[in-house]
């Protein structure tokens, strides 16, 4: 069974001991956290992504709506699925006031268990279908990208032998010679492969280059390159084969990266983009 992590947030404990008891008694084996303020929830956040998010609309200081707003305003958080549960706030408009802020789904007060647990379950079992299909897609581009650096480096080494070869050719018979590594050298074009994977690659990810653009981040191709080869799961050796240089200057660019994205000593590279 796939275990998922639910963060409960509301300023009032007795709610959250409600959510928390009606949760366990699905039986499904989730793992909850809970936050009694907007603020504590980010922090939270921080330290691990849960799979969804359950949150009070009425909170003091930031309510559930500005909590969804800045989630989905954050790597971390953008993607995370949250229910708004609300007491006061229950007409039509409000309900599409919660959904154009980012909210997936609406639950009433007083909380009706079975209700929750069917919503609960529906958005989970939809996230897990999701990721599936993600991760499936993520393999297929990095077998992909794999196979196109492997081709392009048998190629490669025709184009030079072959240019060796050329050179000792009878003169009438080069130019015949040079259009054939012409061809070769047309096949082995790594800005067109470029642009290839990445129109892939954004039908997968699709606000991927788009958050890491918006930020003040300074990033350049190179490293839009790094980052997209990192969400998909290649290696810090395989990005490396692909950029042509050795394993060293690799993970030389890897830390500069890592400073570029302002991340901190203690961040992890790979989990911060693997959350966009």
């Amino acid at each position: 069974m796939t275990s998922f992590t639910i963060l409960i947030v509301d300023d009032i404990t007795s709610n959250i001991q409600t959510l928390v008891k009606f949760l366990e008694e699905a039986d499904q084996g989730y793992e909850i956290m809970s936050a009694i303020s907007g603020q504590m929830a980010l922090e939270i956040i921080k330290k691990k992504t849960p799979d969804l998010i359950i949150t009070d609309w009425e909170m003091p200081q930031m309510d559930g709506l500005e909590l969804i707003k800045v989630l989905k305003e954050c790597p971390i958080g953008m993607n995370i699925p949250c229910i708004m549960v609300t007491g006061m706030r229950t007409t039509a408009e409000d309900l599409q006031v919660a959904f154009n802020h980012g909210a997936v789904d609406f639950i009433r007060k007083p909380v009706n268990k079975l209700e929750l647990w069917a919503r609960v379950n529906s958005i989970l079992q939809l996230k897990k279908a999701q990721k599936e299909l993600e991760e499936q897609k993520n393999r297929q581009l990095s077998m992909k990208t794999l196979q196109v650096f492997q081709k392009n480096q048998f190629l490669g080494e025709i184009d030079e032998r072959l240019n060796n070869y050329i050179l000792n050719l009878d003169p009438k018979l080069r130019p015949e010679g040079k259009s054939i590594l012409k061809e070769i050298q047309r096949q082995i074009n790594t800005d067109s492969e470029w642009e290839n994977f990445k129109l892939h690659f954004e039908s997968v990810h699709p606000n991927f280059f788009h958050f890491l653009q918006s930020h003040d981040y300074n990033l350049t191709p190179k490293d839009l390159r790094w980052c997209a080869y990192i969400r998909i799961g290649l290696s810090t050796k395989d990005i490396a084969n692909l950029l042509n240089i050795d394993y060293a200057g690799a993970r030389v660019s890897k830390t500069r990266l890592k400073k570029k994205l302002q991340l901190s000593a203690e961040d992890d590279l790979n989990t911060f983009l693997l959350r966009i």
